[in-house]
């Protein structure tokens, strides 16, 4: 089955909203990835955009963070950043840590707000405690940069068990195993 035949087969089930299960869900979800990426088709961000709001609206975690990405960045929509640190900021209570990540990347760069080490450092130790292997690495980075190198290496191993290629390297740099 191509992309087309994907989307032909799909896209009018979920447009019906006869269903409101997790299945529905994840369509809506998958095909404002879908549309958004342009697997087989021809893009349009405007139409994810409104799958994600779909999903969204009934609490669908990813596509709450799918959805603020699409306001951060203007996918489909006119970027507005109140709105997309809005969204951002409901999804790590509800359990994100890909929300968590993005957030605490937000402040880390200090751009689209007041930069704020402490905040960054949080929310990548929330995703850290939820074994988020990239918001592991991240935590080590910060600890390494501080010279809290003891807690910076056993970040490094935890992300390196899931399989989070930077950190491995980091560890084989450092001459330690994981």
């Amino acid at each position: 089955m191509d992309a087309e035949d994907y989307y032909r087969c799909f896209v009018p089930g979920i447009e019906t909203e006869l269903s409101l299960s997790t299945f529905t869900y994840q369509n809506q979800v998958g095909s404002g990835r879908f549309l958004e990426q342009a697997r087989g088709v021809t893009a349009n961000e405007s139409i994810a955009f409104d799958w994600y709001g779909k999903a969204a609206k009934r609490s669908h975690l990813k596509a709450t963070v799918d959805l603020a990405e699409c306001y951060l960045n203007g996918h489909g929509v006119k970027t507005d950043i109140e709105v997309a640190l809005e969204l951002f900021s409901d999804a790590p209570e509800r359990g994100s840590s890909d929300a968590m990540r993005r957030l605490a990347s937000i402040y880390l760069d200090g751009v689209l707000v007041k930069k704020d080490y402490d905040i960054a450092a949080s929310f990548y130790r929330k995703a850290a405690d939820k074994g988020d292997p990239a918001a592991q690495f991240s935590m080590a980075v910060m600890l390494d940069i501080t010279r809290n190198r003891d807690a910076a290496i056993a970040w490094y191993q935890d992300a390196a068990r899931q399989g989070h290629n930077s950190s491995q390297k980091r560890l084989l740099k450092l001459q330690l195993d994981w």
